[in-house]
């Protein structure tokens, strides 16, 4: 899998829009903020991050170009809301491979068989490959570009970054932070998966990195009784 971040090259650091976003809120102008000492401004970030006042976070997107994911990961990524997506077309006739995540699941020669077919239909039967593409299979190699704000990144990867989470799309988040800390480390410190968020697992069967929600809540249940007792 490749990911690349196309998008933003800002005159200033991310985190300064997210900062300004908020501190406008306060009547305070993005030429004010500027002013800020960069640990201030750093600070109003932070604040919005932990008191779950996400909706600064919108005015940074970032856009990236992803090759050689699958199928599979092009329909759970469109699940995002208010993003934008663009995917390589297959109404033309072009050459197929399997997608990395194919290939390490040890599928790659399945998935080849059926390109196979797609090839076939295409050249022998000559049907048009708009209509052979539906004998693709799921594992084909995909090229995209992904387009979303960050507070929908963070979002995302509160469950993406779950180690429950399928594979591939955890690949890709793991790539996205490394791309976005390259641009701005403090603001790539707050994707994180949601056990570190919450201080704990809210999924039915956890991995067992951070406690489970129903062990946490009934100690905090039996730490109440024995105080108002």
């Amino acid at each position: 899998m490749i990911v690349k971040l196309i998008s933003p090259e800002t005159e200033y650091p991310p985190y300064v829009y997210v900062g300004s976003a908020a501190a406008i809120t306060r009547g305070v102008t993005f030429d004010e903020f500027l002013k800020w000492l960069e640990e201030k401004q750093k600070g109003i970030v932070k604040q919005c991050y932990d008191s779950g006042h996400w909706s600064v976070f919108e005015f940074v997107t970032f856009d990236f170009e992803v090759q050689n994911v699958s199928r599979v990961f092009e329909t759970q990524a469109v699940r995002s809301r208010l993003c934008s997506y663009e995917w390589e077309s297959g109404r033309h006739d072009q050459q197929y491979r399997p997608a990395d995540a194919a290939e390490d699941a040890g599928l790659g020669k399945h998935i080849t068989y059926h390109i196979t077919d797609y090839d076939a239909v295409v050249q022998d039967e000559w049907t048009p490959a708009e209509l052979a593409r539906y004998v693709l299979p799921q594992g084909v190699a995909r090229k995209g570009r992904i387009c979303r704000n960050f507070r929908n990144l963070m979002e995302t990867a509160l469950n993406r970054m779950c180690s429950k989470t399928q594979q591939e799309y955890r690949e890709f988040m793991r790539h996205v932070k490394e791309a976005i800390t390259e641009r701005d480390p403090f603001l790539a410190d707050f994707l994180v998966p949601k056990c570190k968020w919450y201080g704990y697992c809210n999924e039915k069967d956890g991995c067992g990195a951070a406690p489970h929600k129903g062990n946490v809540f009934s100690a905090y249940k039996l730490y109440n009784d024995s105080v108002e007792s």
